[in-house]
């Protein structure tokens, strides 16, 4: 296959790799957000700027009951967290850890023929 090398805009330079994909193929982790963890940080936070949440809630633009459903252990949606993590200063992936998928002794990548039907 021929390229006419005029086809490739002229921003493109600035690739110097190519994403190729996952690394570790057959090694698919999951993802895990420590909401818990985050939200004493926050609220570590808070105190030390000895705001109330009424307070946080103004300063970031959400709304009030958005922190308080935080306080029950209910996570925000990706603007409130943003926002709250932006205010406190804190990166949200700090509290992301990758753990192995739990596959109950059987290979997730694994295809089995049962009854002549395929199944994973």
């Amino acid at each position: 296959m021929h390229r006419d090398p005029q086809f490739v805009p002229g921003i493109l330079p600035f690739v110097k790799f190519s994403f190729s994909g996952p690394q570790d193929v057959g090694k698919t982790r999951h993802m895990k957000f420590h909401f818990e963890t985050f939200y004493r940080a926050v609220n570590n936070i808070r105190r030390e700027r000895a705001a109330s949440w009424r307070q946080v809630a103004r300063e970031i633009g959400v709304g009030k009951s958005t922190l308080a459903r935080m306080a029950q252990n209910k996570r925000p949606d990706a603007d409130g967290l943003a926002a709250l993590s932006r205010w406190a200063g804190l990166n949200p992936a700090d509290y992301v850890t990758e753990e192995p998928r739990a596959t109950n002794g059987h290979r997730e990548d694994c295809l089995t023929a049962v009854n002549g039907a395929i199944s994973a």
